[in-house]
């Protein structure tokens, strides 16, 4: 009977010790971890180096998903939301900016580029220009936003109360490390979020639809202009908009805010493919690949004739 028992105990530890194996193997013991900002709400912390479902994630010391700030570099900014952050399920070397800046200074003579992925998940334009407001512009001389149409009028919250504070209410949104791979899976995956009314809460948070367009839209365009730094639209259609090879009324405004500003618009529907979508609106490695092949020649463009 004491045999059957300690056998019995022991393929159990075996068993649990080995989903714990592999589980860690594809890094549920470590998410990535964000921190709260009064500001621009969330964003990933700093100086993380970790592998998610065995693909790297950076970010350096400004919370970008990016390495460490070349000094001696021109800098190119890039605002967004998932689609540019690209998440957990996108390596380091596989993001857009990533690629951006292989391909801008291939064969480059003179002065090295590099652009900088400053974007976490949900992020409206406002979401972005309070980030600028905060860090400063780190002597840029191009901006660019990679929007979609539900961007003109998705707004943050402004000084948001204990109970809308995003990290560590939202399950993909968490501040600490699980005790272990199982635990992650759990609480990622299978307990509920803390939020009351779970998917009615956590779409109130993240997304916060608004009769008033975002402001972070003209807030952009009044800074670029008054420090003389060339800023670009990129729009990125969902999967629907795609298919139906037009934009809806929101993207359609969109559209009309950077005419009505000369401000040069990317339209994604020109360069994407159906292929490169992961979902309804994100991106997988390709259409990551796609959007840094279009992006390279306005970018270049846009930093060669840069007066500043």
């Amino acid at each position: 009977m004491k045999k059957k028992l300690f056998n019995g105990l022991l393929f159990a530890f075996l068993t649990v010790l080995i989903v714990e194996l592999v589980l860690r193997f594809y890094g549920l013991h470590t998410p990535m971890l964000y921190i709260s900002s009064d500001s621009y709400e969330y964003i990933y912390a700093p100086n993380q180096n970790l592998k998610r479902f065995q693909n790297r994630m950076i970010t350096n010391q400004y919370s970008m998903r990016n390495k460490k700030i070349n000094k001696n570099a021109r800098i190119i900014l890039g605002f967004g939301d998932s689609v540019l952050n690209g998440g957990s399920l996108t390596d380091h070397d596989s993001l857009a900016t990533s690629k951006l800046n292989i391909r801008l200074n291939k064969n480059r003579k003179g002065d090295s580029i590099q652009v900088l992925n400053i974007s976490a998940g949900s992020w409206g334009p406002d979401n972005c220009f309070s980030y600028l407001e905060e860090k400063g512009d780190f002597g840029a001389e191009v901006i660019f936003l990679v929007i979609s149409s539900h961007d003109l009028k998705d707004n943050k919250i402004d000084n948001p109360k204990d109970g809308q504070i995003i990290p560590g209410n939202l399950k993909s949104f968490p501040i600490k490390n699980p005790n272990s791979a199982i635990e992650g899976l759990i609480r990622r995956y299978v307990i509920p979020d803390k939020q009351q009314g779970r998917n009615k809460k956590v779409n109130e948070l993240l997304i916060h639809l608004a009769e008033k367009e975002n402001s972070g839209f003209n807030d952009f365009i009044n800074y670029s202009k008054k420090k003389n730094i060339r800023l670009l639209f990129y729009l990125h259609p969902t999967l629907r908009e795609f298919k139906n090879k037009e934009y809806n009324n929101n993207g359609k405004r969109i559209i009309e805010i950077a005419k009505n500003n000369n401000i040069e618009l990317i339209s994604g529907l020109e360069y994407e493919v159906e292929s490169g979508y992961r979902d309804a609106i994100h991106l997988n490695n390709k259409g990551q690949d796609i959007l840094a092949k279009t992006l390279a020649p306005f970018l270049e463009n846009a930093i060669n004739t840069n007066n500043k």
